[in-house]
């Protein structure tokens, strides 16, 4: 398993090296928007997000976001859920 954080150029690449080995990856930061696809780490955001095995949300509306647009196995990790 692979573990990605954040939202950078390398962070893309590991989140592809390891879908493309076939190795499950998880995000953690999953789902943190600024809604400005002219920033290029809202692009990297969004395809790590889509390649993820296991996102982990840091809060409530994070999850009821991607429930919206049909993201399943989410892990609530952020100080919402305690």
């Amino acid at each position: 398993m692979t573990i990605v954080y954040g939202d950078t150029i390398s962070a893309l690449a590991r989140a592809l090296t390891a879908v493309n080995l076939h190795i499950p990856e998880d995000h953690a930061e999953v789902a943190l928007r600024s809604y400005d696809k002219r920033m290029p780490k809202e692009i990297n955001r969004i395809l790590i997000d889509h390649v993820s095995n296991l996102p982990f949300c840091p809060t409530v509306n994070i999850v009821n976001n991607l429930h919206r647009k049909g993201f399943i196995n989410i892990m609530k990790s952020g100080s919402d859920f305690t």
